[in-house]
């Protein structure tokens, strides 16, 4: 499946569920409607590019809906990645594929991969931190209207910083107002926020 229309990270896109927003979505926060209508879209486009594979291209679909394709591919992409400090979607992979051992092989061959279960719980707890954060991430690329590194089209730049400005302010007042905010949290945040403009020079330096 294209890259730009899988959405198999994505559990409802993984089950084939037919997509809808969720319940109680008219009285949900405009943050929380945007971020409800990215996904629905996005798992609209994975679930029709399936169906309409079925339909029109039986070759290609049994491909697809291959039992493990969809497993293996994750295990070979994440495994062939280049390195960005973080391998967790890899090795969340990899407990994947112990728990479901014995689907996989056709004889007795044990698993070659091991985990404790002190390892399984930090690195489930790690993923889903992780994958909360990749849709916060997405949410707020919904709402601003940026592409990859956070590029937008020169029309559409003030009224992203715009956006951003806003967020930023959202962002610390929450954090003003959660008493288990720390100081040094709040500095982190506000230091460290994403769409801030970015010293060039710096950039090319650590580059």
């Amino acid at each position: 499946m294209p890259g730009f229309i899988q959405n198999e990270e994505d559990e409802v896109s993984r089950k084939m569920i037919k997509p809808k927003l969720p319940d109680g979505f008219d009285e949900l926060p405009e943050e929380d409607q945007d971020r409800e209508t990215e996904f629905l879209r996005r798992r609209l486009v994975h679930y029709h590019y399936l169906l309409s594979t079925a339909t029109h291209n039986r070759v290609h679909h049994r491909g697809l809906v291959y039992p493990f394709n969809s497993f293996l591919r994750r295990i070979f992409i994440h495994a062939s990645a280049a390195w960005e400090g973080e391998t967790i979607k890899l090795l969340y992979a990899l407990m994947e594929l112990v728990a479901g051992w014995e689907n996989i092989v056709t004889d007795d061959t044990p698993c070659p991969v091991m985990f404790t279960v002190e390892e399984a719980d930090a690195a489930e707890k790690l993923y889903q931190a992780l994958m909360d954060a990749e849709r916060v991430q997405m949410s707020l690329r919904a709402f601003i209207g940026y592409g990859d590194e956070t590029w937008v089209p020169a029309a559409h730049y003030e009224t992203a910083k715009d956006f951003s400005r806003e967020l930023k302010l959202r962002a610390l007042q929450a954090c003003a107002d959660d008493k288990e905010t720390t100081d040094e949290e709040f500095v982190r945040v506000e230091a460290n926020w994403p769409f801030d403009d970015m010293d060039e020079k710096e950039l090319e330096e650590y580059k």
